[in-house]
């Protein structure tokens, strides 16, 4: 009888000890696999970041002239059809202003396509202080830029030509004795019936 009941008490010695180590060997799968899938969702997180920027990133580059920040051709075309819906079912004015840079060429072959560059961004900038923050201002292509204004008649879209015919803007190049760039504005608009 002493021999079988210390056999038992070694059975279950050998039975406690081994369910202990069970449990701790339980408990270290599951920190460990906590631990895994934190870094994996660590991982998907810095991966959604990376993804959310690259496709602002890309949004940005669809929609925007990287030279000058503007608008670009097919964002504005875009956006053009828009208002025109807009205009026509609303019965609302619109109008549509085309801006050339005059002697942009001259500029260009002379002094070098990074002064001419840099006048283009100086034109954009000049552009964008003269606009309303509703009007859509796009560079169209080379030196021509084009502006939407929404809810503007003809009277006061000749207004706005007038000013941005009056922009000056002096040749980026201190060596250079070419005279101020201006620009030529051409209009077109609906009166919204």
């Amino acid at each position: 009888k002493t021999s079988l009941v210390e056999t038992l008490s070694w059975v279950t010695v050998l039975i406690v000890g081994l369910s202990f180590l069970a449990g701790i060997g339980v408990i270290a799968v599951i920190w460990m696999l906590v631990a895994r899938t934190w870094v994996l969702q660590q991982a998907v997180r810095r991966r959604t970041a990376a993804l959310r920027r690259t496709t602002a990133r890309l949004r940005q580059l669809a929609t925007t002239d990287e030279l000058t920040g503007l608008y670009n051709r097919r964002f504005f075309m875009s956006r053009w059809n828009m208002e025109c819906q807009r205009s026509l079912r609303y019965q609302r004015p619109l109008a549509c202003l085309m801006i050339d840079v005059n002697k942009f060429k001259q500029v260009n072959d002379t002094l070098g396509h990074h002064i001419g560059d840099e006048l283009l961004i100086r034109v954009a900038g000049l552009l964008k202080e003269a606009l309303r923050q509703t009007d859509v201002l796009a560079r169209f292509g080379g030196d021509e830029f084009v502006i939407a204004l929404p809810e503007t008649t003809a009277e006061q879209a000749e207004l706005v030509a007038e000013k941005l015919r009056d922009i000056h803007v002096p040749v980026p190049d201190q060596k250079s004795t070419l005279p101020d760039v201006t620009l030529s504005v051409g209009m077109a608009w609906n009166e919204g019936f």
